[in-house]
């Protein structure tokens, strides 16, 4: 036998059953669309907190990079002052003292005959000599000598005979240029 089957439900019930599930549908389909955009929109401003804090974090890094390289200028400075002193240091203990250039040049100029008892320097370009000589010859020689700017090269402004006793003892005041 055939079974019939009667629909005894109202077409309208249908229909609205329908669009029930239609509208169930899109509210679940917007729903998606909105979790997406939601979870969308979260890792967006996590990814942008994630950038800030990693962009400040490399800003310090900068920073104190910076710092240490203002530093290091520093320590460049000072150690180049370092240098420029040493420097000058071994170029002043290079050079030979003016004293010592004064003996030499007093010692040279000496003829024979004059002894050279005492030698005393100050300390701007004045110097005493003390002396005595075999004869009045020799020491005016001497005398002559300290006095030639040629002999001298010129480091010599002034030479002064404070005392000459007849035992051809002298004390002689003699001025050096200012050598720099």
């Amino acid at each position: 036998m055939d079974k019939l089957s009667i629909n005894l439900l109202p077409v309208e019930l249908e229909a609205s059953k329908k669009k029930s599930q239609h509208k169930l549908l899109i509210s679940k389909s917007s729903l998606a669309v909105l979790m997406t955009m939601l979870i969308l929109t979260a890792f967006s401003l996590l990814t942008g907190i994630v950038q800030r804090l990693t962009i400040g974090r490399i800003n310090g890094q900068i920073e104190q990079q910076k710092t240490a390289v203002g530093s290091f200028s520093r320590q460049e400075a000072l150690a180049l002052n370092l240098r420029n002193r040493i420097d000058l240091i071994n170029t002043v203990a290079k050079k030979e003292p003016l004293s010592s250039q004064m003996f030499n040049l007093i010692t040279t100029l000496t003829p024979p005959g004059v002894t050279l008892a005492g030698i005393n320097s100050s300390k701007g370009a004045q110097t005493s000599l003390i002396g005595e000589g075999t004869s009045a010859e020799s020491v005016q020689l001497f005398f002559d000598n300290l006095s030639d700017p040629k002999k001298t090269n010129k480091k010599i402004n002034k030479v002064h005979l404070e005392s000459l006793t007849s035992q051809m003892k002298f004390n002689l005041a003699v001025s050096f240029t200012d050598q720099k």
